[in-house]
């Protein structure tokens, strides 16, 4: 159901480009800082156009940057929720006990396995019709060979740890910002992309050594034109390192695709 939905709507994919400058600053701070660069807008004839943010980071450590194959612990991508008697809460079930906890869970051999101790999630039942953002189509083996498999649709809790930059979208309406939700604007479910991503481990020769420089991100979609037009807006934006510190959040200044296209 997540796919067809995710095929269904026009915003590309959310893609990384990056450029950085390692020194040897003295005695920064272990927790990330960055500050605001610039935008470019390069509006493409055919395909995706794409919105480039550049952004200056220290960090005192150096420990920031993500593998795109790290999906374990912490940086999983989601908790599942279980209710009081501890089961897996499933999409279109309603036999289940108050409260909902959240927790990490393995999966194998049809066994789950917590990770850590399970946290309060809701004193009530928050489910809403189906939608990306509370449930996850999930197969998984119920044996270890690797052939018995079962698909369900899990009620779930997105993890931030999976993610290491987080963009957020703010449009100016009648003098005012108002958050720009792009997983809704061309899905009713949320089954649209947003722009919080990560970018790679710089150099792993440099973990735990200062570094500073500048980070490129872009971020392709077809919507950009579509959505913002002549409209003003502005971003909001920060980064976790692997320790999950997050950095200071910034704003860029305001903002319009036609004072920031470059062709």
């Amino acid at each position: 159901m997540k796919n067809r939905l995710l095929k269904s709507i026009i915003l590309g994919v959310v893609v990384m480009g990056l450029a950085w400058a390692c020194q040897p600053p003295d005695e920064l701070p272990i927790i990330p800082k960055i500050s605001y660069n610039r935008v470019e807008f390069f509006d493409q004839a055919a395909g995706s156009d794409s919105l480039v943010l550049y952004i200056n980071f220290e960090d005192g450590d150096g420990d920031i940057g993500l593998r795109s194959t790290e999906d374990s612990y912490p940086y999983h991508p989601f908790n599942y929720i279980i209710d009081a008697d501890r089961r897996l809460v499933y999409f279109g079930e309603t036999d289940y006990k108050l409260p909902f906890y959240s927790v990490p869970l393995v999966v194998s051999g049809g066994q789950f396995r917590p990770l850590e101790k399970e946290k309060l999630f809701s004193e009530t039942d928050t489910r809403r019709p189906f939608n990306c953002e509370q449930y996850e189509v999930i197969k998984f083996n119920l044996d270890n060979t690797g052939t018995n498999t079962e698909i369900d649709t899990f009620f779930i809790q997105k993890n931030p740890n999976n993610n290491n930059i987080y963009v957020d979208f703010y449009r100016k309406v009648n003098g005012n910002y108002e958050f720009l939700d792009w997983a809704s604007v061309f899905s009713t479910t949320g089954c649209g992309t947003n722009f919080n991503a990560r970018f790679p481990i710089f150099d792993t020769d440099n973990l735990g050594k200062s570094l500073s420089g500048t980070l490129r991100y872009s971020m392709l979609s077809a919507g950009f034109g579509i959505v913002l037009k002549k409209d003003t807006f502005k971003l909001k934006v920060y980064i976790k390192d692997r320790a999950l510190h997050d950095s200071n959040v910034i704003e860029s200044p305001d903002l319009t695709l036609d004072n920031i296209t470059l062709n």
